[in-house]
This record gives structure tokens, sequence and C-alpha cells, in this order.
């Protein structure tokens, strides 16, 4: 009898030791409506620059170019990429250091549209979103990848280049 208590006391702490690595339950995404006239701004700006993109009532537009797994990550996940924001017309305003490595994110600190476009892609996939001001909006500053010193401006519309490397 002893033997059955002393190994249900070890079973019980090994979930409660189980729960204490897992990660913790991050903040929904918030649903973000664009003003009429971002929403026509935007529109232009995707029309003049890849007439292929898909609208997503979410307010952005995207084309991926490589799905990659079938596995996807969450809007929790802890995200390995490589990525860059351009002005749609060649200028960089920010990328990740090269494509040889990556950069390590929480993606429940990111903006509303990567916690969007991430989890529409699996690993190895790559994704381009247009994306409105306000969608940009909604991070941690301090523990995102690009903090504001990376000279995008406030208002105008981006396109991101996310290429999804590995997530946990």
């Amino acid at each position: 009898m002893l033997k059955y208590f002393v190994s249900a006391i070890f079973m019980v702490s090994i979930f409660l030791s189980a729960g204490c690595f897992k990660k913790d339950v991050c903040s929904p995404v918030k649903e973000v409506t664009l003003s009429e006239e971002e929403k026509a701004s935007l529109d232009e700006f995707v029309n003049e620059i890849d007439t292929n993109a898909i609208y997503d009532s979410r307010g952005f537009y995207y084309r991926i170019v490589k799905p990659g797994t079938s596995n996807k990550p969450g809007i929790c996940s802890d995200i390995y990429s490589n990525f860059e924001c351009t002005d749609g017309a060649g200028f960089t305003y920010f990328q990740s250091a090269n494509n040889a490595s990556y950069t390590t994110f929480d993606l429940s600190d990111q903006n509303y549209i990567w916690r969007y476009a991430y989890p529409m892609i699996g690993m190895g996939g790559e994704i381009i979103v247009y994306a409105p001001p306000s969608l940009r909006e909604g991070n941690d500053v301090l523990k995102a990848p690009i903090h504001e010193s990376a000279s995008v401006p406030a208002e105008g519309n981006v396109v991101y280049k996310l290429i999804l490397m590995r997530y946990n």
C-alpha cells in the first residue's frame, strides 16, 4: 500500500512541476476596426504594388509566398523568424539580422498585424503582409524586436515580409 501511495505522490508532483514550465496564457488579439479613410488608403497602396494580394476581413492584405508546414504557431508562440519592413517602393525601415540567422521573440508581445499573420503560415513559410497604421499597434514596445526608433512613420501603410523559421 505504501508503494502505491508513494507512486501517487510522485505522479502528482510531476504533474504539478510540469505546470511550472508552461507558458502563461497571453491576451487575445483585440479586434481593430479601420476607418474608411485608412481602408481606402490601404486599398490604393496595395493595388499599386500587388494585384494578387488577398484582403483579410481583419483589415489587411496578404500574399502567402510559401505556406510552410501544416503546423502553425498560435498567438502566444515563441517565434524564430527573419523579417523586414518596407515602404513598398524599395526603402527598408528595418529588417532582422540576416537570412543566415534569425530573431527570436514572443509573439504575444508583438503588434496586431504580426499576431494575425504568423499563424497563417507554418515553419519554413513566408508571407507578405500589407499593414495599415492601426494594425501596427498593440505591441509591448519594451519586448518587441522592433522599437519606435526604427523610423517607421506613424501614419502610412507598410509592407512586412515575414519568414517563419520555427516556433515553440
